[in-house]
Formats: structure tokens, C-alpha cells, sequence
């Protein structure tokens, strides 16, 4: 079973739905491993708000902590802190608890929940990547509704 992020899963998401290619990140992360095997065989994962299996082998990964740093936002600079913060909020909203066990199924009948709250939870980021987020996370749920209905 995975250690997942909730923000890492909408990101994966999003990428479907922004048909990006999942390629290996300069980092050394897992994501475009994770990413894959979400897309083909949907697996259970817990829920965590800490570094997760998407974080291993990651460069920026140092004794347990991410050392890369934003510059998106006014009131973090520590990617870190601000994706605890982020996985945090978007837990609230959904009604989720950190340890929750959860497949993808769970999370589609659940993601309204996450769109209609995307500009609360996102406050503070360019309003204009929250639209695109937001329409690139839609049209990843619907690839995937449909992809698991048959």
C-alpha cells in the first residue's frame, strides 16, 4: 500500500486531465512511477501529510525533509511547509483524516467535494492557476470516471 499525499493524487490528476507526459523529473522523485500505476491499476493508499512514497529518491529529500523551497506565494517559502498546510486544508474539506485508507474509486464519488472548495483551498496562489487547476483536475476525473466504469 502507498504513503500518498491528497495534493500529490490531485496533482496526478490534473496531469491526465492536462494530457502532460509522465516522464522521470529531474529530481529523482517516484511521481511518474506512482502516476502510472494510478492510471493502470488503481492501488489502495493511505493518506499522510508528510513525505511520502512519491517523495523517495527525490534529490531534494534530505534526513527526512524536503529542502526545496517556493516562490509562488508570500507566506511560505519551504515546499514543505506549505504542502503539509495544503494537504491539511484539502483533508478538511473533504471530511478526510490523516491514515485514512483510500483507493481512487473513494476519491472520485468524493472529488466535487475538492472542486467546489479549489479557490478556498488554494487562497493565496495566482487566481489564474487555480482556474487552470481546477479545469485540468475536471477533465482528469472525468478520463478516469470513465476509464473505470467499463
Amino acid at each position: 500500500m502507498l504513503d500518498l499525499r491528497i495534493h500529490h493524487i490531485f496533482d496526478i490528476i490534473r496531469d491526465l486531465g492536462e494530457n502532460k507526459e509522465i516522464k522521470e523529473h529531474e529530481y529523482g522523485h517516484s511521481y511518474h512511477i506512482i502516476a502510472k500505476d494510478i492510471y493502470s491499476k488503481p492501488e489502495r493508499f493511505k493518506l499522510i501529510v508528510s513525505n511520502d512514497d512519491i517523495c523517495k529518491n527525490c534529490n531534494k529529500l534530505v534526513n527526512g525533509n524536503c529542502i526545496d523551497k517556493i516562490d509562488h506565494r508570500h507566506d511560505y517559502t519551504s515546499k514543505e511547509q506549505f504542502n503539509n498546510y495544503l494537504d491539511e486544508r484539502i483533508m478538511t474539506v473533504m471530511g478526510f483524516e490523516e491514515g485514512q485508507i483510500l483507493t481512487i474509486f473513494d476519491l472520485l464519488k468524493m472529488s466535487e467535494l475538492y472542486m467546489s472548495k479549489i479557490e478556498h483551498i488554494y487562497a493565496g496562489n495566482d487566481i489564474e492557476h487555480t482556474a487552470n487547476r481546477k479545469l485540468n483536475v475536471q477533465k482528469g476525473i472525468e478520463v478516469l470516471k470513465t476509464k473505470f466504469q467499463n
